[in-house]
């Protein structure tokens, strides 16, 4: 039946050449994969010119805590969380609830000072987010409590400048509106030109 598959041949370059000439593309960027180990994200075999990295792995974790730049040596109670994911299964979390407030750290190393950009998606169900000490995203009301806290989804795109070696990111995470709380989808890193492109290609 060799005329049934030069016909199923003819289909799928048919369906690839609509959608090349459309513009459709699920992902043009390549990926990598590296997991963070104990609140370390090393990327220095990275190239980030070329690549986009999911910030997945371990990331330290300060449950029902509002910890800032500089406060992380002192604010004890560390643990670590895997990201993506809720926090009702936290074991520091005793009532498995979705609802409450924590701080999540990472560390990425970086081998040199370049322009990227992060795609941060929704956090549950509200966020600050710090980068080397400066806060560059956020999203909603932080707050200790319902009362004190606003909940509000804005995926959002972050540029920044890296330092050679070490880059701290800090993201202080408040829920009581949802019934899973905390980081259940990746943060994408790359280039401020692959990351433009994942969310409009």
């Amino acid at each position: 039946m060799k005329w049934i598959r030069k016909y199923k041949l003819l289909i799928v370059a048919g369906i690839l050449l609509a959608l090349y000439f459309t513009g459709y593309s699920v992902d043009r960027s390549p990926r990598v994969k590296v997991n963070a180990e104990t609140g370390i994200l090393d990327l220095t075999g990275v190239r980030l010119d070329q690549d986009i990295v999911g910030l997945e792995g371990q990331w330290e974790f300060f449950w029902n805590r509002y910890v800032l730049p500089g406060e992380t040596e002192v604010a004890g109670d560390r643990a670590y969380i895997q990201v993506p994911g809720s926090w009702n299964k936290f074991s520091g979390n005793p009532e498995q609830s979705g609802y409450g407030t924590a701080t999540y750290r990472l560390q990425i190393l970086i081998p040199q000072e370049t322009r990227l950009a992060f795609f941060v998606p929704r956090v549950h169900t509200a966020y600050e987010m710090f980068v080397n000490g400066e806060l560059v995203a956020g999203a909603g009301t932080v707050g200790k409590n319902l009362e004190d806290s606003d909940p509000r989804y804005m995926p959002q795109i972050v540029l920044f400048e890296s330092r050679a070696g070490v880059n701290e990111i800090l993201i202080n995470v408040s829920n009581f509106h949802h019934r899973s709380g905390g980081m259940l989808e990746s943060i994408q890193l790359g280039s401020e030109e692959n990351i433009l492109r994942l969310q409009t290609g």
